[in-house]
């Protein structure tokens, strides 16, 4: 992803507009991708056609001067220094501030750990080493997820000065280089998913199948000229939008982009690539490199402030606008002045961001901007310290993790009689303490074993098969009960197993009790589930339950409290057998409207 400035053709300092125009066509494709996934399915082929690029101008500049010295080799990554880091770092530590200011403290963690592998350009590894898949991460807060590509190019960088070296000072030294895209290509074939899709080894044949389009475009009568013509056009064709709606066969497309890209950029037949430029797709792809920087971190933003996995169409237009402002101002200030001043220049900027980007991430929860507001004490659940009971208290720590939700209070100010309604109906349908759950329930032999054979009531229980390979436990009272039918919904097929255990008025914590109701005794309920779930062993385990009293009431002493250490207790236990825990509690409101 390269500027204008590196477009040059036998060292004349001219543009190749038709590169340009490939690049602007390449970040539209994943602009839309990201913005519409689900219309969209393969916008993010425009990264592969990035690499080729960065294959084709970056094997250019190196065979400027062959056989390539070691100060060419030093002029060659400050250039790249120059070009990619100020902007780069500037966008990383505008998340890092962002994110401070809005983001829960969970979530500033884990934007901190992605933060510093971004840092050093090694986000492609960290994604590796979690198995995180990048589609499945795509629908997530994940702020620095396209920091992968930038990380696979600079890394192909480190390497490109070594493939140079060989392919000009070898005798076989360019068929040696073709032998290392081909044992690319099978890692990208073979390799598991995240492997293939971030790695410099699976990416590899991508950035060569650039630099073998180069070594095309200098020799001429190749083939005929109007074999050329027709080869460029379906390279076009294949290059164009209906790229994105095919479905499916990923591999064949990726391979068949890679192909078009490199024949196009070979410069084939120069009238069918000069016949498809345009001002607007020279002007998208001068910005394009920070318009991928910024597109992707301002659409997170705007999904997790909405706590939306889709934006709508107006939202989608707001980011698009957005992006394509700050990259234009990006273009023009970063980038353009930095690609023509000298290396010190750049790290007299970089440094200072840098450094300031570990600071926000070795201190996230030290908060920004100072956010405090008198509340009374009633209407919060707050820690306590001995003896400071006044009926004015400050804000806690865990009130500043709720600010997205503390200033938006969706209640209606107005209650109406088709509110009411509603909302009668919903009762109906949601808090039915009997959704038949029990009716269409399978036998349950670990329900028998747990609860039956030691007469302990089972209350609301149902137990359910399906064809996945994914088990999964609900646990809590009748807010648990009610959720069930969702769960059941969402997870559908992929489920092997589904279970319930659920008691009314029952927080899922050993030792905890329904004070509301004197004389029911939730322990013997409790402790038969958690047994029943450590043999069961569930991969998911939801814990729903709605707020009661004494969970709602002040902690006074966190060493001494009771609640605090039933939950600490009964989660212990649940997670030395379980993959994942998912607990659904209400978030806390100010109940004086």
């Amino acid at each position: 992803m390269l500027s204008a400035s590196d477009r040059r053709i036998d060292g004349k300092n001219r543009k190749r507009d038709d590169i340009q125009c490939l690049r602007g066509v390449a970040i539209i494709y994943v602009l839309l991708f990201h913005l519409f996934p689900s219309v969209f399915r393969k916008g993010f082929l425009g990264v592969d056609i990035f690499l080729v690029i960065s294959g084709y101008l970056i094997t250019m500049i190196l065979s400027r001067n062959t056989p390539i010295s070691l100060a060419d080799t030093g002029t060659f990554f400050s250039k790249r220094i120059r070009r990619i880091f100020p902007a780069y770092y500037l966008m990383i530590f505008a998340v890092l501030v962002v994110g401070r200011i809005y983001l829960i403290s969970y979530d500033q963690h884990l934007l901190a750990v992605d933060s510093g592998w971004s840092l050093a350009f090694l986000s492609n590894v960290h994604k590796y080493l979690q198995q995180k898949d990048y589609f499945a991460e795509a629908a997530n807060y994940d702020f620095l997820l396209h920091a992968w590509s930038l990380a696979v190019e600079i890394q192909f960088y480190c390497v490109a000065p070594l493939f140079a070296l060989i392919a000009h000072r070898l005798r076989l030294g360019k068929m040696l280089v073709a032998t290392v895209a081909i044992g690319s290509f099978v890692v990208h074939v073979e390799s598991t998913s995240e492997l293939h899709f971030s790695s410099l080894p699976s990416r590899l044949w991508q950035f060569l199948a650039g630099s073998f389009a180069f070594e095309f475009h200098h020799r001429v009568n190749v083939l005929p000229a109007m074999a050329c013509k027709m080869v460029a056009v379906i390279a076009t064709f294949l290059l164009s939008p209906v790229i994105l709606f095919i479905p499916n066969i990923e591999f064949l497309c990726r391979l068949t982009v890679t192909a078009a890209a490199t024949l196009i950029i070979a410069r084939i037949s120069p009238s069918v690539n000069d016949f498809f430029i345009s001002r607007t797709l020279l002007f998208i792809g001068d910005i394009s490199y920070s318009l991928y920087l910024a597109h992707w971190p301002i659409i997170v933003f705007f999904r997790y402030m909405y706590h939306a996995d889709q934006l709508l169409f107006k939202d989608c237009l707001v980011v698009a606008q957005l992006s394509v402002l700050l990259a234009y101002l990006s273009f023009k200030t970063i980038e353009k002045y930095f690609i023509r001043e000298n290396l010190l220049k750049a790290l007299l900027f970089i440094s200072p961001i840098f450094f300031s980007s570990i600071i926000l991430m070795k201190y996230p929860n030290a908060p920004l901007l100072i956010l405090e507001q008198q509340t009374d004490r009633s209407s919060i659940t707050t820690l306590l310290n001995n003896g400071s009971m006044s009926e004015i208290v400050k804000k806690t720590l865990f009130e500043r993790n709720c600010f997205a939700f503390r200033y938006q209070d969706y209640r209606p100010k107005m209650v109406t009689s088709s509110m009411l309604q509603n909302a009668r109906m919903a009762n109906e349908y949601f808090m039915n303490y009997l959704p038949n759950h029990e009716n269409n329930s399978l036998p349950d032999p670990l329900v028998d074993k747990y609860f039956k054979s030691k007469n302990i009531a089972t209350w609301l229980s149902a137990y359910y098969k399906k064809s996945g390979d994914v088990s999964v436990a609900v646990f809590g009272n009748s807010y648990a009960h009610s959720a069930f039918s969702a769960i059941i919904a969402a997870i559908g097929e992929r489920a092997k197993e589904i279970r319930l255990l659920s008691m009314p008025g029952c927080p899922p914590f050993i030792g905890s009790s329904y004070i509301e109701v004197p004389g029911v005794d939730c322990n013997p309920f409790l402790n038969a589930s958690v047994e029943l779930i450590e043999e069961m062993k569930p991969d998911i385990i939801f814990l729903i339950f709605r707020s009661l009293a004494p969970l709602s009431s002040p902690v006074i002493d966190l060493s001494k409290d009771d609640q605090l250490n039933n939950m600490q207790y009964t989660i212990d236990r649940i997670s030395a057998v379980t993959k994942r825990i998912i607990i659904e509690y209400p978030l806390p409101i100010d109940i004086r409207r």
